[in-house]
């Protein structure tokens, strides 16, 4: 039998080391819109996310675990697009969180920048910029939630699209197939996202993590009543 060359495979990359452990991720928040988690998901685009122009993005309080929105564009990646939601969501509730959890993304920049001025004009603080917390997507809590929406929702449109491209009825290097399908499958897209959001997972019981130093219960209710459950 011929023996491992060690010297070898430490050249080739580190093949042979032990794993280092996984980190924990503790999440934890004070209250409802203590913290927002906000992120993309790109399982609808396709190869690179390059293949179909059906972008989501999402925004989750992190105490209650409550989708305050789903919208689905044909990009994620556009600073003013992101800002657009923010905006949106900011004009419908009235109710300014306190700090963003997001990636390091360009697409953020517009959204922290608003976020932070208001910040700066309605809170007394030393610099506004603390009030935005980066770090990469895996530890944002919105993460585990793209699981569940996956599983439940977005496989079964990822057959269709993805019928379209094996069928040879949708060129992805076509800017009219782009507009067209973006143009059918946005707006039934969205509907679908905002009864998943409202109707599923904003008023499902969560089950309790070890990792999570949050309270369990109905988002919906956690989110509205965070004195219920030792929130503020």
């Amino acid at each position: 039998m011929q023996e491992l060359d060690a010297s070898g495979l430490e050249e080739r990359g580190g093949v042979g080391k032990p794993k280092r452990p996984r980190r924990e991720r503790n999440f934890h928040s004070e209250g409802s819109d203590y913290t927002l988690s906000l992120d993309g998901h790109d399982k609808l685009c396709g190869y690179q996310k390059s293949t179909f122009p059906l972008c989501v993005y999402g925004d989750q309080d992190t105490y209650s675990g409550r989708i305050h929105f789903l919208k689905v564009s044909t990009s994620n990646n556009d600073p003013k697009i992101i800002g657009k939601f923010y905006l949106e969501y900011l004009y419908e509730t009235r109710r300014l969180p306190i700090r963003l959890r997001v990636d390091r993304g360009t697409e953020t920049g517009d959204m922290t920048t608003m976020h932070c001025y208001l910040i700066d004009n309605y809170i007394e603080v030393e610099d506004a910029t603390d009030f935005v917390l980066y770090g990469p997507s895996t530890e944002n809590k919105i993460e585990r939630f793209w699981r569940d929406l996956h599983h439940r929702l977005e496989i079964y449109f990822k057959k269709q699209i993805s019928g379209l491209l094996e069928n040879g009825d949708y060129d992805p290097s076509n800017e009219k197939d782009r507009l067209l399908l973006a143009y059918v499958y946005i707006p039934i897209i969205q509907k679908e996202l905002d009864i998943f959001r409202e109707t599923v997972w904003n008023n499902h019981r969560c089950r309790r993590n070890n990792n999570k130093q949050l309270p369990t219960g109905i988002p919906e209710h956690l989110y509205f009543y965070p004195e219920k459950y030792g929130g503020v």
